[in-house]
């Protein structure tokens, strides 16, 4: 039962993060844009495999920028909407996705897309995000200073 989950899992990311992979920056603003194509200059300048866009991702990280502009906050985990008794988990967002195995950076800076993704590489956690080797495509999220990269590994089963 669980493998025949995960084989389900790893097509529906594969199929997922397919659609738009040739045109990346279709959908994302330039900030995002740039953002995404720096991101995989890291990559390539540390000798890993560029990522493809993933439209799901891109769905997602765009969602959490503009909530978290518009909410003002910053944090992988939502907080409770007013009236509402409890917010939403990063974990609850990315199944709301229908994404598997996920790494999600956030910054907020003023500095623009250099200075993002400068701050994400100087920091282990997000530089491991970004260098991950199981990673295969993700997406750049962008609203008024508030940036958010997701990851997917394609075959979502790991």
């Amino acid at each position: 039962m669980l493998k025949s989950f995960l084989l389900a899992l790893s097509l529906f990311s594969f199929i997922a993060c397919a659609e738009g992979a040739e045109k990346p920056c279709f959908a994302m603003n330039p900030e995002a844009c740039e953002v995404f194509y720096l991101t995989n200059a890291e990559r390539m300048g540390a000798g890993k495999p560029e990522l493809r866009y993933c439209a799901r991702c891109f769905a997602m990280a765009q969602e959490q920028s503009e909530d978290m502009f518009r909410r003002a906050y910053f944090s992988h985990a939502r907080p409770p909407v007013a009236g509402a008794s409890n917010g939403e988990s990063f974990a609850a967002r990315t199944g709301r996705f229908g994404l598997g195995w996920v790494g999600e950076n956030i910054a907020q800076t003023d500095g623009g897309q250099e200075r993002a993704v400068a701050m994400w590489m100087s920091s282990p956690g997000h530089r491991r995000n970004i260098l991950n080797s199981d990673y295969t495509s993700f997406a750049v999220g962008y609203e008024e200073g508030l940036y958010t990269q997701v990851f997917v590994n394609d075959a979502g089963a790991q």
